[in-house]
């Protein structure tokens, strides 16, 4: 992870003294295309930290996911990066098992 808008962009560029660069920035379908593929990049890394995360934790039978669930729950849970940078193990363990009571309590259309 690590994705920052910032690193794709040609420089942090204010619109009042660079008007055309900034324009350039914001609306090239090639600088749009770039942006998109890091943010694509970020998402993928990140699904699979939590595919590992997730394992661990039903190896220890934390939480009861089949295999095939986890996509599904990890699209339920939503995690946004922030709350996997800024909570310790501990915290996003718990987040994450309060994640799973409430999916598992949604009934049979979400259950593993």
């Amino acid at each position: 992870m690590g994705y920052r808008e910032q690193d794709y962009r040609i420089s942090n560029v204010d619109a009042l003294q660079s008007p055309i660069t900034f324009l350039y920035q914001e609306f090239s379908r090639r600088e749009r295309s770039k942006r998109l593929a890091a943010q694509l990049r970020n998402e993928d890394r990140k699904r699979e930290l939590l595919r590992e995360l997730l394992k661990k934790y039903v190896e220890f039978e934390i939480i009861n996911l089949s295999d095939d669930a986890f996509d599904d729950f990890i699209d339920f849970c939503a995690v946004p990066e922030e709350v996997i940078k800024g909570l310790s193990q501990y915290d996003f363990l718990m987040y994450v098992k309060k994640k799973y009571e409430l999916y598992s309590s949604l009934g049979p259309t979400r259950r593993h």
